[in-house]
């Protein structure tokens, strides 16, 4: 039960929840930026498109190109520090699809051990609300199929109880199958307690 309330309230303070898609997912960001500003390079400066769309010449353009190049030099630093910057809000941004992500796991992994009162619970701005709502809504419709199976066990074994005497060896069997469905519907994790349990 400590694990579920630290679940449900956990802050993600840190920015790095899986470092390695999230700068995955950076550098995918930059290098799209870089492709963008290499084609739209292309267009200005390229020979087929240079005479395509512009009524100067080809040597006007690659002169064009160079004083550009040569003057903005001393502003190569500052593209740099703009990719960087351009990666480090990409990280940011990943921290909204890779944190749900993480959450998403982690309840599954206590799903997997039967704890059905693993839920998840996504910040305001994380993606993937509407799968939060859907995995939120499974999991409390097994529970409640999982608490009526275990109610319909319950009066099986109290009519079978009161049939024991009409139904002879029988009696056993059908007990010992109705034990090992108490057994299985007992190894979930959340449920309401019942006498008996």
């Amino acid at each position: 039960m400590v694990l579920f309330c630290w679940m449900t309230t956990e802050r993600r303070r840190k920015k790095f929840i899986n470092s390695w898609a999230q700068l995955s997912i950076a550098a995918e960001v930059v290098l799209h930026s870089l492709l963008l500003l290499t084609l739209v390079a292309l267009i200005l400066f390229a020979p087929p498109f240079v005479t395509m769309f512009s009524d100067f010449s080809l040597e006007d353009h690659q002169a064009i190109a160079k004083e550009l190049f040569f003057l903005n030099s001393a502003k190569w630093p500052l593209f740099a520090a703009l990719a960087l910057f351009v990666g480090l809000i990409s990280i940011l941004f990943s921290h909204h699809l890779v944190g749900p992500a993480f959450k998403f796991r982690r309840a599954l992994g206590e799903l997997s051990e039967r704890n059905l009162v693993a839920i998840v619970k996504l910040r305001k701005w994380d993606y993937f609300q509407e799968v939060e709502e859907e995995l939120n809504k499974h999991v409390a419709r097994l529970k409640d199929d999982l608490e009526a199976i275990r109610s319909h066990q319950e009066r099986a074994s109290q009519t079978l109880r009161d049939a024991k005497g009409q139904l002879g060896s029988k009696a056993g069997e059908i007990e010992n199958e109705l034990e090992a469905i108490r057994q299985v519907v007992r190894n979930y994790v959340g449920l309401k307690e019942h006498p008996g349990d």
